[in-house]
């Protein structure tokens, strides 16, 4: 399952995600697709990651146009460029 946010909302999340458990983020691109697709080792990584966002504008407009979900892109490059607030 994707986890519907964009950048400037999941730094909020993540910010506030704390320091009491651990937890890990993965971001679905192309090449994450097709990964995910071939391995079922690499299923497992997205299987138990504590948030799973869509990295791909592409992506998000294939989603759109086959399952008619809509959901929101939050790139890794923009989301690690943000400062910790």
């Amino acid at each position: 399952m994707i986890n519907d946010y964009d950048v400037e909302r999941f730094i909020h999340v993540a910010a506030d995600f704390g320091m009491d458990k651990y937890g890990y983020v993965v971001a679905l691109s192309v090449d994450h697709s097709n990964r995910f697709h071939d391995d079922a080792s690499f299923r497992d990584y997205y299987a138990q990651a504590e948030f799973v966002l869509l990295d791909s504008r592409f992506l998000s407009y294939v989603l759109r146009l086959t399952k008619g979900i809509r959901a929101k892109v939050c790139t890794g490059s923009d989301l690690t460029a943000q400062p910790p607030r």
